[in-house]
């Protein structure tokens, strides 16, 4: 039998290649409201949301500083890095409450979307409405 130095078409080349043909520990992560995924053991949740085009989880900053991609673990156990204690406090950490972009599955999960909506803005509207006499101003709260 003749040996060749050539690598074998199905050995994967890096981890990336290796968590898409299947080699190491998947986890199936389920996005409430969105789809079904297969994450690596180490690999960040958005991430793997990404690489296998599902959907459900917002994408922002993809480094724990913005918020974007805010959910609520419901089922399963996961690790985090490092992220923004302004978009997740302690007490909602303890709640299952997370940054996607941070989160690395220990199990199967399923997740929920949590962003947290911006505040209510007034902005003033002027129609032409406004009284001189009495200083009233008509004020519309938009979203």
């Amino acid at each position: 039998m003749e040996r060749t130095n050539q690598p074998c078409a199905s050995a994967p080349t890096s981890l990336l290649a290796a968590i898409r043909q299947g080699a190491g520990l998947r986890h199936r992560v389920r996005v409430l409201g969105g789809g079904d995924f297969l994450c690596g053991d180490r690999e960040r949740l958005l991430i793997a949301m990404e690489r296998t085009g599902a959907g459900g989880v917002l994408v922002g900053c993809r480094r724990g500083g913005c918020g974007v991609c805010r959910i609520r673990v419901l089922e399963g156990t996961y690790e985090t890095e490092a992220m923004s204690g302004e978009h997740v406090p302690e007490e909602e950490r303890a709640e299952g409450y997370a940054l996607a972009c941070c989160v690395r599955p220990t199990s199967d999960l399923v997740v929920a979307p949590a962003f947290k909506k911006p505040p209510r803005r007034a902005r003033r509207v002027n129609r032409g409405e406004t009284s001189l006499q009495t200083n009233e101003v008509n004020i519309e709260v938009t979203q």
